[in-house]
């Protein structure tokens, strides 16, 4: 045993995660985490998580992405979603009741982050338009590039698993003691080699995503961990 925060395996503080995101983005030496520019495509939508629906964002609105492997279960849904193009009116365009665990959640983390928008393939991008298609995988490095951040969901092995701590998903417990009025807990698994064993970092795709991304929230089965281009810190 040795000295560790205990951490909360039902509750993921976000006044830590915040304080992260804001050192990077005011402190960090800008040529490596340079301030993000928002939104840079014409015409990019994004989930508005307020209001769940599907909107284009205005030109330097700042978004959050997420980063996950769709499996089965994001692959089901996106069937029906899929099967009419996205409106272009956002009044239009609500956020299907079917969207997989894993969106749900990360909508959550975005209001909790204190941000708006949240960038989701499955959604944001219109899967029967290939002209559209084509252009934003084209892009792909922009969209991540000038995201806030990324969400990472590296726990589980598809959509529907969600991100451990926010809603239905418990995290890891971490074992504790008091001996002699002294209250010690385990060490959590390691956040850095729990990311790179899990399903997500097998996939070669959303491995490019990290690289795209400037500050990536990993989120792993007993830990929120998270990596910059100038530090790294995890709960």
């Amino acid at each position: 045993m040795l000295r560790w925060r205990r951490l909360d395996p039902g509750k993921i503080d976000f006044g830590i995660l915040r304080a992260w995101l804001g050192n990077c983005s005011e402190c960090h030496e800008e040529k490596l985490c340079r301030p993000s520019p928002g939104a840079s495509l014409e015409g990019l939508r994004a989930i508005n998580c307020q209001t769940k629906t599907i909107e284009v964002v205005a030109p330097g609105s700042q978004y959050i992405a997420l980063s996950y492997v769709w499996g089965t279960a994001a692959s089901a849904s996106s069937t029906t979603s899929a099967a009419t193009p996205i409106p272009r009116s956002a009044s239009d365009a609500s956020l299907p009741a079917s969207a997989p665990l894993v969106v749900k959640d990360a909508m959550e983390v975005v209001i909790q982050l204190g941000h708006t928008y949240l960038w989701v393939d499955q959604f944001c991008i219109n899967q029967t338009d290939v002209a559209e298609k084509s252009y934003l995988i084209a892009n792909m490095d922009a969209i991540y590039d000038c995201a806030y951040a990324t969400i990472f969901a590296a726990s589980g092995r598809d959509a529907s698993h969600g991100l451990p701590g926010i809603s239905t998903r418990a995290r890891l417990p971490q074992p504790s003691a008091l001996i002699n009025g002294t209250g010690l807990a385990a060490a959590p698994p390691d956040a850095q080699q729990a990311v790179h064993t899990s399903v997500w970092s097998s996939r070669a795709w959303v491995y490019q995503e990290a690289i795209f991304s400037t500050r990536r929230l990993f989120f792993t089965p007993a830990q929120v961990y998270f990596e910059c281009n100038t530090a790294h810190s995890s709960e």
